[in-house]
């Protein structure tokens, strides 16, 4: 399994710390579920399959599909705003209330 994880934070082009704070836990510990010196806790792994959208099943046992369908667009936004830093998540709040405000004027 902790080859899989690697293989989703690449695939997200994620650097190794961005991984970790989106997964709320220090960068060594991610080290360590990657190189296999520790194992992932099953909430973890819960985690990480919310985050990204991701199979159990691919998850722990390397069968199936890596990553599920995105079903909406609300879902692809969701998955999108948890790669943003903190200053990236202000601009777009910023950008949805000038939307909803402009709206309302109308």
């Amino acid at each position: 399994m902790h080859t899989r994880i690697e293989e989703i934070r690449k695939s997200k082009g994620l650097k190794k710390n961005e991984f970790a704070h989106m997964l709320e836990i220090t960068q060594q510990s991610y080290t360590n579920y990657s190189q296999g010196k520790r194992t992932i806790p099953t909430d973890l792994s819960i985690k990480i399959k919310q985050l990204f959208n991701i199979s159990i099943d691919w998850l722990l046992t390397g069968e199936g599909v890596l990553f599920f369908k995105v079903n909406s667009t609300k879902d692809n936004i969701i998955n999108n705003l948890n790669k943003l830093n903190e200053s990236q998540l202000k601009c777009v709040d910023s950008f949805i209330e000038f939307e909803i405000n402009k709206k309302q004027k109308i």
